[in-house]
């Protein structure tokens, strides 16, 4: 039972290490995304753009329905200047995900 919940803990740790990197990126690049993407869910992944959105349903489908993203590995992110929600949903779908 406790290498089950090891690899839990990993498997989080790694899902947290990405998640961060990539709202990093999202910090620090926050002018420009506002710029080309304007009031728009972007899907970021590996610090890098992969689309935008209307919505969070939409940005959320095509990352679940691509190869090479799980759940965890990437961010939805509301690009406007006082966006959080979509991180903190990123933690609640995450966690459950993992237990």
């Amino acid at each position: 039972m406790r290498d089950v919940s090891q690899r839990r803990i990993c498997y989080l740790s790694e899902r947290v290490t990405s998640m961060d990197k990539n709202y990093q990126f999202f910090q620090e690049n926050l002018a420009s995304l506002l710029e080309q993407y304007p009031n728009k869910q972007i899907l970021i992944k590996d610090e890098a753009v992969a689309g935008a959105y209307n919505t969070f349903d939409e940005a959320y489908q095509d990352a679940t329905k691509r190869k090479g993203f799980p759940l965890g590995s990437f961010l939805i992110q509301h690009c406007n200047e006082e966006g959080n929600a979509a991180r903190i949903a990123w933690y609640n779908v995450t966690l459950r995900e993992a237990a």
